[in-house]
């Protein structure tokens, strides 16, 4: 609700539900959604802090995230539209862990506010991240935006320290527009097949190698 500050976490213990284990302080087998323009503040202190085998929808609420594992897991998708989400996580800050179809395991930013740490990625997703807009600040020890196929930039303002690559794909990589500031202990932008720039703005301030694409 508007004007509350909401708290969820977990103990550091879980006991096994039959073969089930609940490995997150918020856990659900069904479609996900977070609306409202109050606080969620959730706290994993077993695993994940939120953990979802389906989808996840984030509107308009302010999330406060703190995991020893994974900071937010939708397996088949995350769509974000007008949130302010803040991760400090162990594992990855936003993921979408479904490989086994080409349709899902995405994540799709329409707009918000982020401010991501990780000591492993910042947004993973094992298909395709679409950002379209949105204020990010990611500080992470592996890659900050890592895709399995495809990474599409429609815009935002982007401002990335990584460790690896500040963006990565096994596929297609597309800045369409944006405002992208990159340093990177690896490679700054990085499609291990086309990497195309239509439009936008990129300064790399460090990197092993500042654009890398195959074709």
């Amino acid at each position: 609700p508007e004007d509350t500050e909401n708290v969820v976490e977990d103990s550091a213990n879980h006991p096994l539900d039959g073969e089930e284990d609940y490995v997150a302080a918020i856990y659900s087998k069904s479609d996900l959604v977070f609306n409202g323009s109050g606080t969620l503040t959730v706290n994993g202190y077993y695993n994940d802090a939120i953990n979802c085998r389906d989808d996840i929808k984030i509107v308009d609420v302010t999330l406060e995230i703190s995991s020893i594992d994974d900071g937010i897991v939708g397996k088949d998708y995350i769509a974000i539209r007008d949130a302010v989400i803040n991760v400090d996580s162990l594992g990855d800050c936003l993921t979408s862990t479904n490989d086994e179809d080409a349709s899902k395991g995405f994540i799709y930013i329409e707009s918000g506010t982020f401010d991501l740490t990780s000591d492993a990625e910042g947004i993973q997703a094992e298909n395709t991240v679409f950002i379209y807009d949105g204020t990010f600040n990611i500080d992470v020890s592996d890659n900050a935006i890592q895709a399995g196929t495809a990474i599409y930039i429609g815009g935002g303002t982007l401002v990335i320290e990584a460790d690896g690559d500040g963006l990565n794909t096994d596929g297609e990589l597309t800045i369409f527009d944006g405002d992208l500031t990159i340093t990177a202990g690896d490679d700054a932008i990085h499609g291990y097949d086309l990497v195309l720039v239509e439009g936008g703005s990129i300064n790399i301030l460090g990197s092993y190698e500042g654009i890398e694409g195959l074709v």
